[in-house]
């Protein structure tokens, strides 16, 4: 699975020699910037392996799930193999978290400056970019679920 987040979801700026560390780092920041403004005592996170059609792992995705009344909840990674995009598998795991919210839920999304792909599908589904999120090579898109937003 490493070699889907790796080979695909990140440009080749985090591939290079000292990519790894530089991914690492990338993520890391934005995972501690997440817990300053919404502490792990009010979240579940999880990693999921998302399957296609035939049942081979094609990908994976880290969640934090807001808990109680938290409305909050984060898609933190979400990574497809090279060889499984453009198939809409994004965009249907994409499409049924969102379907699985609670009305008035929101669900923020970060996504490398790079990543135009997994851009153009936060945009086809309804995410805003904040353009106040100030991390270096990423960026915040958010969504909040309304009481008519279809499942």
């Amino acid at each position: 699975m490493h070699d889907g987040a790796v080979a695909g979801s990140f440009a080749s700026v985090f591939v290079e020699r000292t990519g790894s560390v530089k991914l690492f780092w990338t993520i890391f920041k934005s995972i501690l910037a997440q817990d300053f403004q919404f502490p792990a005592s009010a979240r579940r996170c999880v990693w999921l392996v998302i399957k296609g059609p035939s049942g081979a792992e094609v990908g994976f995705l880290k969640r934090c799930v807001g808990l109680g009344d938290c409305q909050r909840h984060h898609l933190e990674l979400l990574a497809i193999r090279a060889e499984h995009r453009s198939q809409g598998i994004g965009t249907a795991v994409l499409q049924d978290i969102v379907g699985k919210l609670p009305p008035g839920a929101q669900l923020t999304v970060h996504c490398t400056k790079y990543a135009r792909a997994m851009q153009h599908m936060l945009k086809r589904q309804g995410f805003k970019r904040n353009v106040r999120f100030r991390l270096p090579n990423l960026e915040e898109y958010a969504l909040t679920k309304g009481n008519s937003q279809a499942a």
